[in-house]
This record gives structure tokens, sequence and C-alpha cells, in this order.
């Protein structure tokens, strides 16, 4: 009798095996399934940014899409890319081996585009026939996607820039490290977007810079909240409307290392009614008296105002508890495209041409 309980035991057993064996089976399939919907999904969405641009006008031209990764991270990618804007934008070419668009199954919505590698590019700074080539170590863009498809977060990373002019012309422009976020606040009472950018080790060695600067940018940060509602259109419609609204740049922090000038500020921007920038910023300066000297001896800025400007920041500036150069704590001020240094007007701003062809989304 007591061989029962042990056979009834032994019978369960397999029962058991089955179930197991059965729900894993099932996970599996379930797993692929989604596994395939969400592949499905980060390559539509890829496809639809493409046929975007070229009901815009651009043209596209790259190998079949190659879905990999399963069962781990997914990936898209495209080889020989090959984008050309249209000849009422320039015709400009941007070609690379290939752009890989990557995503975890289980957050399609918010993927990768990995841009790493050689970049060749002609008709921008160079012309369509003299191509010139951009290099990164890595490069990447981490857009997230609302479920209206709209972005509600980007986040760009480079490493180790390099951008080249015309053979066998010197690089142009390098970077070291550079990292943009630009992020939608939901809990903001009106429409903002906050922009934070840093950059480290900044060189043009193709640009000859003012007498009297160094080789380098070697840093520049800077915070700010965006507030206002941009709607959709071409971007002097929008910056219209967002300028009509109220809308502001609140620059929380703006830092800037170039010696012999480094700058730390505060402020607010906006636009006036012929789309130019007008605003105010509390800024602190070292190496302001140098700065000035170096503009002067490269007609940078006129001769007479840099001399007036060092007479009167000589008089403001305060030396720092913990030593070292003067540090002037001064307006700078924006308006009627005239820059201001405190009270001295110090020189003419550029007017700004916004692209009328460009349409924000």
């Amino acid at each position: 009798m007591t061989d029962a309980p042990e056979a009834r035991s032994a019978a369960k057993t397999p029962r058991l095996g089955l179930w197991l064996a059965g729900l894993t089976a099932l996970a599996v399939i379930v797993y692929a399934g989604w596994w395939f919907a969400a592949a499905g999904l980060l390559k539509g969405e890829a496809e639809r940014w493409i046929a975007g641009q070229e009901q815009d006008g651009f043209t596209l031209a790259h190998a079949a899409p190659v879905v990999a990764g399963f069962p781990g991270k997914i990936t898209v990618t495209y080889a020989d890319w090959s984008f050309t804007a249209p000849t009422t934008r320039g015709g400009g070419t941007w070609r690379t081996p290939h752009v890989e668009v990557s995503a975890e199954p289980w957050s399609p919505l918010r993927f990768t585009v990995d841009l790493s590698g050689t970049h060749t590019i002609s008709g921008v700074w160079t012309p369509l026939d003299a191509p010139a080539t951009v290099t990164a170590t890595r490069a990447v863009m981490q857009p997230r996607l609302t479920t209206e498809g709209r972005i509600g977060e980007l986040n760009v990373e480079i490493k180790e820039l390099l951008v080249g002019g015309v053979a066998p012309s010197p690089a142009l422009a390098g970077l070291e490290d550079g990292a943009l976020l630009i992020a939608r606040d939901d809990k903001a009472d009106t429409p903002t977007w906050r922009i934070t950018l840093a950059l480290t080790n900044w060189h043009a060695p193709a640009i000859e810079n003012p007498t009297g600067f160094g080789p380098n940018i070697r840093a520049m940060h800077f915070d700010a909240d965006l507030k206002g509602a941009l709607p959709t259109g071409t971007l002097p419609e929008a910056l219209n409307a967002w300028r009509e609204g109220g809308g502001t740049l609140e620059v929380r922090t703006f830092a800037f290392d170039w010696p012999p000038l480094s700058v730390a500020a505060t402020g607010t921007f906006a636009l006036d009614e012929k789309l130019q920038p007008v605003g105010a910023l509390t800024a602190t300066f070292a190496g302001f008296s140098e700065t000035l000297s170096a503009l002067a001896q490269d007609n940078t800025i006129n001769r007479d105002n840099a001399d007036a400007a060092q007479t009167v920041l000589n008089l403001l500036a305060r030396k720092p508890e913990g030593g070292g150069p003067p540090e002037l704590r001064i307006s700078v001020t924006v308006q009627n495209s005239r820059l201001y240094l405190g009270p001295v007007p110090l020189t003419d701003v550029p007017q700004v041409q916004w692209p009328q062809d460009l349409k924000l989304p």
C-alpha cells in the first residue's frame, strides 16, 4: 500500500514538467511576437520619416533596411545612405556608409540613431563638386516620441568630431565632446522646452583666431527654458506667432571660457517685430580688458569704442576675494541690433536671416 502515494507523486511530476515547458514555450512565443511587433514599429517610424523628407522634395537612396538583434536590442540598418536636398535648398548631398537605428524591444518609441563614423558632405560649406569629410568616433541622437508621433525629448552626444574642408585644406573645426538635450517640460504652466548644450575644446584650425585669443574654446555651457508655444509652419511664421504669444528664452546659465575671456551670465531674450533678438543678461566677465584690446587690435570692434569701454569698465571691476584678475559684473543688452556692455554701445549685431523654407513639424 505504501507504493500508491509514490506512484501518484511520480505521475504528477511529468505533468508539472509539461506545464512548465508549455508556459516557457508560450512566453517565448509572446516575447517573439512582441519583439517583431516592436521591430516593425521602429522600422515604420524610420520609413515614415523618410517618406516625409521625400514629400518635402529631398532625395534619399539606401540599400534595403536590415532588421536584426533578436532577442535583444532591435537594430534597423540602412547601408549606402545618401540624402540630397532639392535645388531650391542648395542641392547639397550627405553620404555615409551606414545609418543605424536601434531601440530596446520594450521601448521602441525611445530609439537611438547612430551616425558614428565618416560622412561626406558637398554643397553646404563647399562646392557641390568638392565634398568635405566629417568624422566622429561617436555621434548619436536619441529622440523620444510621444504617442502622437511628435518629439518629446532629444539627446545628442558627440565625441571627437572633425569637420573637414576641401582637400588638402586643413580641417575647418573640431570638437572633443559635445552634448545637447532638448526636452519638453510637461509640468510647466506654459509650453516649455528645456535646452542644455555643453561643448568641450572647440577649435577651428582653418579660421584665424582674433589676435590674443587662445586656439581653443575650452568649454561652453548653456542651459535655458524656451517658453511659449511654437506652432507648425515655416520657421519665420512659427517664430512670429511665438513672439506675438509672449514667447521668451529664459537663460538659466551661460558659461564660456575662451582665454583670455571667461563669462558667466543669466538673463532673458525675445524677438522684436523684425524677428531680431532683443534681451538683457547679467554677466560676470574675467579677462575683459585683454579681450577688448585683442578685439580692437583685430579690428573686430572700433578702437575708440574699445578705449571708452575700457575706461568705464575698469572703474566698475572688482578683485575677487580669492585673488585673480579683476572681474566685472555688468548688464549686457541687445536692442535695435546693437550690443551694449553696461551703458556703452560696443558693436552692431548682424541681422539674423531665418530660413524661409524650413518648416517646423
